[in-house]
């Protein structure tokens, strides 16, 4: 079993069989019967359901479908004394093992401010596939057909991800972590141009219903709420725009590093991109420059765990000079604007500053991205995988030009 038996002992020792609900019931893999545990110690039984979500089994089982098997296991032993824990953590275990774990899930959400304008065929960006219906209905791949997709009706865009659980619980909570990242990355590209892009349910952070209506003497002022018309609508067929130089191939390398991370470096810039992302839509300008620190902490710090120091934050400049600078006197002012910007992270988080002008802001929102783009396009032509590895590179470009003491002769 992937999680150790002390997981599932603390578990059965903090619950026993509701006796008086059970009779007659019948347990089955497509429904819950409830009401049948008796919880003796909350914080022990909610401690070790936790703890299952965080073995190797719970990256693909939901906590509603653990407590299921809980309840099943409960019932299926109840022969046996409620203290005899042994027997239930064995016959759990089994349970679990035999269990298909990684069933496909196909998770398909309408999206909001993006559309395939120019393309003719579905556009694939890292994991996600996005259709315009019914235009691409039969494109769509899924277990089973579903006339949704091809009936007449207003075009719509949408996304598919496929996820591999054993519920739909899961799938669907595996899938809004993927939904997230993808919105993210979309603030992180379009930086505040207007446009607005987003997932289903999760439209409303981007776009508040409500608009706010302001009182003073004399006067009352209502913000209109911003309409989105056709020309803010993202074309996804169309993205490279967002890029750089307008490069396809960073467009590319992007999305799949982002959207689809396999190495720590990558893992680092996915999840910075997720913070730059975040302050975008941070409308508290201290708070998103935090993000942006964060973002860059993200990337460079080699041990997570170490406190902020003086000698962090010059090798985080040094990093970041590297990186971008494309002369000495560049690499010199990335530097200083580095230790600049913990200047003002410091005054944030200990003086309690909230006076962070918005161009500030804006310059350490643009710094970061720059940066995340420029350390893509060296990740590919540099071909390394972990931060460790660009250490080396800096050490060497620092010493490839003579001594000072040849200088002087």
């Amino acid at each position: 079993m992937s999680y150790s038996k002390d997981i599932s002992s603390r578990i059965f020792k903090s619950c026993t069989l509701n006796k008086t609900t059970v009779e007659k019931r019948i347990f089955s893999d497509d429904g819950f019967i409830g009401n049948v545990i008796i919880i003796t110690d909350n914080e022990s039984f909610e401690k070790g359901l936790d703890d299952l979500s965080k073995t190797n089994d719970g990256q693909f089982i939901s906590k509603i479908y653990f407590r299921y098997y809980i309840e099943r296991t409960l019932f299926d032993c109840s022969d046996h004394p409620d203290d005899d824990v042994d027997v239930r953590v064995k016959y759990f275990k089994n349970l679990i093992s035999s269990l298909v774990k990684q069933r496909e899930h196909r998770v398909v959400k309408q999206v909001f401010g993006g559309n395939i304008k120019n393309g003719s065929h579905p556009v694939n960006l890292g994991p996600f596939c996005f259709y315009e219906i019914p235009r691409h209905a039969s494109h769509i791949k899924l277990p089973f057909s579903d006339t949704f997709f091809s009936k007449q009706q207003s075009t719509k865009t949408v996304v598919q991800l496929c996820v591999k659980s054993l519920d739909s619980y899961k799938a669907s909570e595996i899938a809004d972590t993927f939904f997230n990242t993808l919105e993210l990355s979309f603030a992180f590209l379009l930086a505040k141009k207007g446009k607005e892009f987003s997932i289903g349910a999760f439209m409303y952070e981007f776009s508040p219903t409500e608009p706010s209506i302001i009182y003073t003497e004399g006067s009352i002022f209502g913000r209109a709420g911003n309409k989105r018309e056709q020309d803010q609508i993202i074309d996804l067929s169309d993205l490279a725009d967002y890029f750089p130089e307008k490069k396809e191939s960073l467009m590319t390398n992007f999305f799949n590093v982002v959207l689809s991370p396999g190495t720590q470096l990558e893992r680092k810039l996915s999840r910075a991109v997720e913070w730059i992302g975040e302050a975008y839509r941070d409308k508290n300008r201290s708070s998103a420059l935090l993000k942006v620190v964060i973002a860059l902490e993200a990337l460079f710090k080699v041990n997570e765990n170490s406190v902020i120091t003086a000698s962090i934050v010059a090798s985080m400049a040094e990093q970041c000079a590297y990186i971008s600078g494309e002369s000495v006197d560049e690499c010199l002012e990335i530097e200083d604007y580095v230790k600049e910007l913990y200047g003002l992270r410091s005054k944030v988080v200990h003086a309690g500053s909230n006076n962070l002008g918005e161009n500030e802001l804006k310059k350490a929102l643009t710094f970061s991205r720059s940066i995340i783009f420029k350390l893509i396009d060296l990740k590919i032509n540099e071909k390394f995988e972990s931060i460790n590895e660009l250490q080396p590179k800096i050490r060497e470009s620092k010493y490839k030009s003579c001594p000072l003491w040849q200088t002087t002769n």
